[in-house]
């Protein structure tokens, strides 16, 4: 299970890499810098286009991942957020590429583009930014999330101890 939640962030990374590499976006040099390439193609230089994934679908995608590891999808990563904005991953003075990506992606609130800044407004989104301002508070994320019963953001406290 644990590999696993991993893994999947590790594959959507992979995808968006191979997806741009196959469209002839990046060259050689880039994929040594692979993350800045592809934010840079994906919401620097052009627009987001149909292809693309926001942060709304990557939140519905991993709702269905956790689903469909018998979880409640929506609970556990609000939950998720919710810790991840309370204990941050920073481990030391440097960060990694891997926590870079797992940051930008469970904190609602960073956005690229205009099309994720018109998402915010959404009720939907809105949870997911609650969240986050409830771990930025303070509060105590598995009395409010208590439908989760397995604190994934842990799982990538200690992944990333273990690194360093």
């Amino acid at each position: 299970m644990k590999i696993n939640l991993i893994f999947y962030v590790f594959l959507l990374y992979i995808h968006e890499i191979r997806r741009a590499k196959c469209e002839r976006r990046i060259s050689k040099r880039s994929l040594f810098f692979p993350l800045t390439t592809i934010l840079q193609f994906n919401y620097g230089k052009r627009d987001l286009g149909e292809s693309d994934i926001n942060k709304l679908e990557f939140y519905k995608y991993f709702i269905e991942y956790l689903e469909s590891s018998q979880l409640n999808g929506e609970e556990c990563l609000l939950r998720m957020i919710c810790e991840l904005a309370k204990y941050p991953l920073d481990t030391d003075d440097f960060d990694s590429v891997i926590e870079k990506i797992v940051h930008f992606l469970f904190t609602p609130s960073l956005t690229f583009g205009e099309q994720e800044e018109e998402e915010q407004q959404t009720a939907y989104f809105k949870n997911f930014l609650g969240a986050e301002e409830s771990g930025k508070r303070g509060e105590h994320c598995k009395t409010k999330y208590n439908m989760c019963e397995v604190p994934l953001a842990s799982i990538f406290s200690k992944f990333f101890k273990k690194i360093n």
